[in-house]
């Protein structure tokens, strides 16, 4: 090894000299694409806060849940049928209004419908739609049980009984009250008091408030008529417990879209015979949609054995003391409800557009979506999945 490769080992290695650089200055099109960006950002978290700040006339109705009806619901006595099956409602998430992002969230969810406030409110503030769709599920509460009732040959139809009177005269809107049994001030015309029963117009039976119209079709606008009533019978929910000897009103008959009516909001009125108090606990849940799945429930407690044969079950539909189930909104939107809480049967109307009905069953996975018309369509349909035949079981009192 040479002395000079020694001396090139043991030195220091130092860096080999260079020419001297010059500061080069970043490309005029980099620093314009470098602000560009950073105002774009700007643009964009701008619009992002006003987008979550601006709100729209838009409501979101979105998968509500699925409630058991039998827990609500309770019989005078104080009685509960241990064999009662999952019978239960669905509801739909409202919210409004939207702000742009929720909008557009709502949008691109195909769970939910954004849909024109109108729509939600027709025309009412909150409050006011609130108060409605409170008023909409008592008067479905008190079908239900009427309907439950009469189903099992406890109840009987016998006229049309008196909610409230009606401002101006006119037969819809927003009603006015007229007091309590025998202390109303008579409202608009001053014969009728909440709680008195119209059995006869005119000589004419009237076994529901459907048939008021008919009973009044001869009559004039203005012209007065003689109306058969039972007094007081009927308590806040239609149900009659006794007989009272009817009476004879005379009336002013009113006028409702080129039609003769009475002043005053009617709902069916039946006589029971059932001794014990049936009441459904309906919370906050507003609207009539429940009604069939309280007439079926009520129907399962006031009857021994399982109605559902087991299956989870879940209804929705209006109910009328025909039994006509009836349409209601948010069909998309309650079957994805009934898919989430493991409902195997999901009954529903069968008057909802065909277009409805087969989205509900793709977003419904894992539910069987049975569409009825009727209450006996129900029970034919629970029937058909093991649950017990109502019309002979035992009654519970």
């Amino acid at each position: 090894m040479t002395a000079e490769h020694q001396s090139d080992e043991g030195a220091r290695q130092e860096p080999e000299p260079s020419s001297p650089t010059v500061p080069q200055r970043p490309a005029r099109g980099g620093r314009t694409r470098r602000w560009v960006l950073i105002g774009l950002a700007v643009v964009v978290a701008i619009g992002v806060l006003m987008a979550g700040r601006l709100h729209i006339p838009y409501y979101a109705l979105s998968p509500g849940s699925i409630r058991e009806a039998g827990p609500l619901i309770r019989l005078g006595s104080g009685a509960e049928d241990p064999e009662a099956g999952e019978i239960a409602f669905a509801t739909v998430s409202v919210e409004g209004r939207l702000n742009l992002l929720q909008a557009l969230s709502g949008w691109w969810d195909g769970s939910i419908d954004v849909v024109d406030e109108d729509l939600i409110l027709g025309g009412r503030t909150q409050q006011q739609s609130d108060a409605v769709n409170q008023i909409l599920m008592k008067d479905s509460k008190d079908i239900a049980i009427q309907l439950a009732l009469t189903r099992l040959g406890l109840a009987t139809p016998i006229g049309a009984v008196v909610v409230d009177g009606l401002p101006g005269g006119e037969a819809a809107g927003d009603a006015g009250p007229i007091g309590p049994r025998g202390q109303g001030d008579g409202g608009s015309g001053g014969e009728l008091q909440t709680g008195d029963v119209i059995v006869a117009i005119a000589g004419t039976p009237v076994s529901t408030a459907a048939d008021v119209p008919a009973a009044l079709r001869a009559a004039e606008i203005g012209a007065t008529v003689e109306v058969s009533v039972e007094r007081g019978a009927a308590d806040d929910r239609g149900i009659v417990r006794s007989e009272t000897p009817a009476q004879t009103v005379s009336l002013s008959v009113s006028e409702h879209d080129g039609g003769a009516t009475l002043p005053y909001r009617l709902r069916d009125a039946v006589r029971s015979t059932y001794e014990g108090d049936v009441t459904i606990d309906s919370g906050q849940v507003g609207g009539p949609s429940a009604g069939l799945a309280f007439t079926l429930g009520v129907i399962d407690e006031l009857t021994e054995g399982d109605l559902t044969g087991g299956t989870k079950v879940a209804a929705t539909g209006t109910i009328g003391l025909d039994g006509i189930v009836g349409p209601i909104g948010g069909i998309q939107q309650k079957a994805v409800a009934a898919s989430r809480a493991g409902v195997q049967l999901f009954l529903v109307p069968d008057s909802l557009p065909a277009s409805e009905l087969e989205k509900a069953r793709r977003l419904g996975k894992g539910v069987e979506l049975v569409a009825v018309g009727t209450l006996d369509d129900a029970l034919d349909a629970l029937a058909d999945h093991g649950g017990r035949e109502t019309a002979l079981p035992a009654l519970r009192s």
